[in-house]
C-alpha cells in the first residue's frame, strides 16, 4: 500500500470533502493515521475501478466522490441517527457517480470486469449513487452486491446486482 502517495485521480481533500460539514462548520478532518491509511487504501481502489473502466471501454471515465470520509458528528446529521455506524467513518467507504454511467452499470461493470477487486459492499443506492466499501486491516473481502430502493417509505436491500427500475 502506499502511503501518503496518493493516486493521479483521487486527492485526500476529495475524500473527506463535504458540503454538509462546510454549511454547517463542522470540521471533517481525520483524527488518526489509521483513518488516513484507510482513506489512501481507498483512493487506490477507486483508482483501480476509473482504470478498468477506461481500459476496457476505450473511454475515460471520472469517478466523482458525494460521500467520503466522515466524521462522527457528520455522519450523525447526514444518516439522521447519532448511535450510526458506518465505514465512512473509518475511511472505508465512498459513495461515487461514473461520468454518463447510471449506477447499475457502474455496478454491473465492476461485478463483470474486475473480479480481482478487493471490497466489502458495493450497493447501487436508490439508482442514485453507488456505496463501495472496502475490507478493514486482516478482514477478508466479503464482496456483496446489493441494491438499495424506498418502498412505502422503508429501504428494501436487496442481494445482488439489480436495475433499480426492476426491483
Amino acid at each position: 500500500m502506499r502511503i501518503n502517495h496518493y493516486p493521479l485521480n483521487f486527492s485526500r481533500e476529495e475524500l473527506i470533502r463535504s458540503v454538509v460539514a462546510k454549511n454547517r462548520n463542522i470540521d471533517n478532518s481525520p483524527k488518526s493515521n489509521l483513518v488516513e491509511a484507510n482513506l489512501n487504501k481507498l483512493a487506490w481502489t477507486l483508482q483501480t475501478i476509473r482504470d478498468q473502466i477506461s481500459a476496457k471501454t476505450g473511454v475515460e471515465r471520472p469517478i466523482h466522490v458525494s460521500s467520503g470520509y466522515r466524521s462522527q458528528k457528520l455522519n450523525a446529521i447526514v444518516t439522521g441517527n447519532p448511535a450510526s455506524v458506518s465505514r465512512h467513518m473509518v475511511g472505508l467507504a465512498a459513495d461515487i457517480t461514473v461520468d454518463g454511467w447510471p449506477p447499475f452499470q457502474t455496478t454491473e461493470f465492476i461485478r463483470d470486469n474486475i473480479p480481482s477487486l478487493k471490497f466489502h459492499k458495493i450497493i447501487n443506492e436508490f439508482g442514485s449513487w453507488v456505496h463501495i466499501s472496502i475490507p478493514m486491516e486482516n478482514e477478508l473481502p466479503s464482496k456483496k452486491f446489493i441494491t438499495a430502493t424506498r418502498m412505502g417509505g422503508n429501504t428494501l436491500w436487496v442481494s445482488g446486482v439489480k436495475d433499480y427500475d426492476g426491483i
